[in-house]
Parts: structure tokens; sequence; C-alpha cells
């Protein structure tokens, strides 16, 4: 949903609504997973983007704060939970040094970025010539695949491992790759390889098992 909001400011529309509800449904995640609120370093990136001399809108992420903190305290006060919010918010960097050393996870996850990074530099630099705008939701694009790569190298153990929160900025680099090429042919080979990768990695580390 933050996501969703976060693109949209390209319109210019709603600036400030959009800031506060982007902030407010990353401080929400944060509730569920306390490394989201990482995300909110992302907010302030888009208001630098896009309406950076407005000094109301570098506010609005704390006022969203505060809208939710209350709410929460609120409700925790209500149920006799509050410490919650001590034993939730402790920001633990959970790094198994043995996770690196297990080929099989260590590849997978280096091949991925390597894909993905390739991917979203070509794509961005052909954008760069479709209009500004694109370009500037590109970028937030590839910050939201940025601090999701943070999130994961900070929870990679045998019991967290998150990558999932880059998904949705990888399918939007593969996406715009896949827009971009012109030969029929290369596209449906892009979009075979796209399918098939990823069940013949499950497939591989099913069979390893």
């Amino acid at each position: 949903m933050a996501t969703r909001k976060l693109i949209s400011l390209k319109s210019l529309k709603e600036i400030k609504y959009k800031i506060f509800d982007a902030a407010m449904w990353i401080i929400v995640a944060s509730l569920f997973y306390d490394w989201a609120m990482l995300y909110l370093v992302w907010v302030f990136i888009a208001v630098y983007i896009y309406e950076p001399k407005n000094i109301r809108n570098w506010f609005i992420p704390f006022s969203a704060f505060v809208a939710v903190g209350l709410l929460t305290v609120a409700f925790l006060s209500a149920i006799n939970k509050l410490q919650f919010i001590q034993d939730h918010y402790v920001f633990k960097i959970d790094l198994d040094p043995a996770m690196f050393s297990e080929w099989g996870k260590s590849s997978v996850l280096l091949i991925y970025l390597i894909v993905v990074i390739f991917v979203g530099v070509y794509s961005s630099v052909k954008l760069g010539k479709t209009g500004v705008g694109r370009l500037a939701s590109m970028r937030l694009v590839a910050i939201s695949f940025t601090i999701g790569i943070f999130v994961t190298l900070f929870e990679i153990s045998r019991d967290a491992f998150p990558i999932m929160v880059t998904f949705f900025p990888a399918a939007v680099f593969l996406t715009n790759y896949v827009e971009i090429i012109r030969k029929p042919r290369f596209k449906e080979f892009a979009l075979l390889v796209a399918i098939l990768v990823p069940i013949s990695v499950f497939v591989f580390k099913v069979l390893l098992k």
C-alpha cells in the first residue's frame, strides 16, 4: 500500500495525503515486523524527489507516526499489553554467518541479486529516454529494492529470511525490461525464462533435500 501511494506521487496531486498514507502503512507494517520501520527513509526520499521545498511535507511522516502510535497505545492499554512495544521494537540484527557458508542459499541469493540489479540498471537507462516522471518512479522502486536488501541482510538466519520484501521491485524491473524488448521472439524467451528459472530453482532445492 505504501508503494502504491509513493509511486502515485508522480501525478503531483494530493501529495500530502499520499505521503501520510504511505508513512502510516509503513508504521502499521512495523507492528508486525520491526525492521519495516526502515522504509520510512523511503518516504523522506520520495519527498525530496517530488516536492522538497514545501517544509510541511517533511513533517507529515511524523504526524502519521503520532497518529498510529496513539491508536496503538490506546489499543494495547485496553488489552493490558503495553509491554508489546518494548518487546517488539528491538531492531536486532540477526546475522548468522553460517548461512553464507551454505552454498545453496547464498548462491541463489547472489544470482537473484545480480540478475535483478542488471535488469534494473539496464531498464532504467532505457526508460531514461522516455520521460523524467517514469524515471523518478523507477528510482523509487530501486530505493525500495535497496532497503529490502538491507532488511534481508539484517535478518538472514535459519528462522527468518525476508527476501520477499524485494519481490515487488524485482517484478517491476523485470516487467520494464520485457517492455523494452522489441523483437517478439526475444520477449517470449524472456518471459519463458522468468517462469522456468524460479520453478527450476525450487525443484532443484527440493531434490537436494
